[in-house]
């Protein structure tokens, strides 16, 4: 049986996991004590060669050292806002509908609440610059509900 490995070029940068991995591959070379051939006559001496796996004192575990992501994975994790958020805020009205549209949850309805408590008019894409605003960083503030 032959066996082909490709090894990732990030595996390069940790030697130590290579070389780990490349002796536990060279160990399984080695046949397991007990399948040397006999003769009824007389027994063979087997001599069992040296099982590299051995010269370790712990397993190798790829996931012990794996690499520290450098983006967080971002999945459907609400996130509080930040100042990043404000510079691609939504600049009017329409630009804010399309923006609440695209949130999971849609948050149109709680823009629509938004603007009927504080007095705005009916339609979003009639409202001011700083309207749009503060309509903007009161959405982003809302957390999405859980279902509970």
């Amino acid at each position: 049986m032959q066996v082909t490995v490709s090894i990732h070029e990030a595996w390069f940068a940790r030697p130590e996991d290579l070389r780990r991995v490349l002796a536990l591959l060279a160990g399984l070379e080695i046949p397991p004590p007990g399948t040397g051939t006999s003769t009824a006559a007389r027994p063979v001496a087997v001599a069992v060669p040296h099982d590299p796996r051995e010269d370790y004192e712990e397993p190798f575990d790829p996931e012990r050292r794996a690499p520290a992501r450098r983006e967080p994975d971002r999945g459907d994790a609400w996130e509080p806002p930040t100042d990043d958020d404000e510079k691609d805020a939504p600049t009017n009205g329409r630009h804010l509908l399309g923006w609440a549209s695209k949130q999971v949850p849609d948050l149109k309805g709680a823009l629509l609440s938004y603007g009927k408590r504080n007095g705005l008019r009916s339609k979003i894409v009639d409202w001011t610059p700083e309207e749009v605003r503060a309509a903007y960083r009161h959405a982003r503030g809302i957390r999405p509900s859980t279902g509970r």
